[in-house]
C-alpha cells in the first residue's frame, strides 16, 4: 500500500510540475486480455490520462485505469466469480514524426502498480477472495488523430506484464483528448 501510495504522490507532483506547460487530458475506454496460464480472458477497461512535454522528443504520462470483469460460471448458485482491478501507470511516450501534422503515432514505455481483487463462491470449496498489488511494467504504441488545434481522438495498444503474478494485460483503448 506504500508502493502506490508514494506512486500516487509522483504523479500528482508530476501534474502539478506541468501545469504551466502543454498539458493534455485524455478519457479511454475499451477492452483487454487478461493472460492467466496460458488462457485469455476479456474484460472492459476504462481510464484517465494526463501528459506533458518533458523533453523535445519525450512525454510524461500519468494514467489511471479501472478494469472491470464479468460473472463467470456454469451456475452461479453453484460457482460465481467477480473481480475488478485499477492500474496507476507512468509512460514515457515518444512520438514519431509523419508528412501529416493531423496524425501522430507514439511509442510508449513505463512502469506502475496493478491491484486486483477476485471473489469465489462455490458451493464446493466455499468462498474466497484476495487482494493483491504488484509493480507493473508496460510498452505498446498508439496514435493520435487531431480534430482541431486543441482535440483529437487517439487509439492505443499495451502490453502490461505484471510481476509477481501469473498474468498480464493487452489492453487496447480508443479516446478523447483535450489540451488544456
Amino acid at each position: 500500500m506504500r508502493k502506490t501510495l508514494f506512486f500516487i504522490v509522483l504523479v500528482l507532483l508530476l501534474v502539478s510540475f506541468s501545469a504551466g506547460k502543454d498539458f493534455e487530458v485524455s478519457g479511454n475506454a475499451g477492452a483487454i486480455g487478461f493472460g492467466i496460464n496460458h488462457t485469455w480472458a476479456t474484460s472492459l477497461n476504462f481510464g484517465v490520462t494526463g501528459s506533458t512535454p518533458l523533453f523535445d522528443k519525450i512525454i510524461a504520462e500519468a494514467e489511471l485505469f479501472f478494469y472491470l470483469s464479468p460473472v463467470k460460471g456454469f451456475n452461479p448458485e453453484f460457482f460465481s466469480t467477480s473481480s475488478y482491478a485499477w492500474n496507476v501507470n507512468l509512460y514515457g511516450l515518444y512520438p514519431f514524426t509523419l508528412k501529416n501534422p493531423k496524425i501522430k503515432p507514439y511509442a510508449a514505455l513505463g512502469m506502475g502498480f496493478f491491484s486486483g481483487h477476485t471473489s469465489v463462491k462455490s458451493a464446493l470449496f466455499g468462498d474466497w477472495s484476495n487482494t493483491d498489488t504488484n509493480f507493473n511494467f508496460g510498452f505498446g504504441c498508439g496514435a493520435k488523430y487531431a480534430l482541431n488545434e486543441k482535440s483529437g481522438i487517439r487509439f492505443d495498444a499495451r502490453y502490461i506484464v505484471i510481476m509477481e503474478t501469473i498474468g498480464d494485460i493487452l489492453r487496447i483503448t480508443a479516446g478523447y483528448y483535450k489540451k488544456l
